[in-house]
């Protein structure tokens, strides 16, 4: 009752509770990528599957710079990697997400194994961090 009273005054003064929401700081891409991921990462309905293939992409996209590999070790990194961190939770979960994936690498990396030079990498860093800002 004394708060019903006095709540024009009180509710001032009470403070604002942050979102239980994870804050994951991604500068945004370009408007060619965010189209690019756009409609897969609106398929992807689950908020802790947005959530892990967020940080997963985000990771990979980091680390991808670092990489002294061909192709194929490149892409082996990304399947493994999800593998073992998604297991089969995601497996034919989200029909959009494998094609749009390997259409992505293959878009940069090609069909043919080869060393992978730095603009490459420069690009496969761009491309995935897009995906993890459109799933953020």
């Amino acid at each position: 009752m004394v708060v019903g009273l006095f709540w024009g005054e009180i509710k001032n003064s009470i403070p604002d509770f942050p979102d239980n929401k994870p804050t994951i700081l991604i500068e945004k891409p370009e408007a060619s990528l965010i189209e690019v991921w756009s409609d897969t990462a609106n398929s992807i309905t689950d908020p802790k599957d947005r959530l892990y293939l967020c940080m997963f992409n985000k990771v990979f996209a980091e680390r991808v710079l670092r990489y002294d590999a061909d192709s194929q070790q490149i892409n082996d990194v990304y399947v493994l990697a999800a593998k073992e961190l998604f297991g089969s939770s995601i497996k034919g979960k989200y029909d959009k997400l494998a094609p749009s994936t390997k259409r992505s690498m293959t878009g940069v990396l090609g069909e043919e194994n080869h060393s992978v030079v730095e603009s490459e990498k420069q690009k496969l860093n761009k491309v995935f961090l897009a995906f993890a800002w459109c799933l953020r």
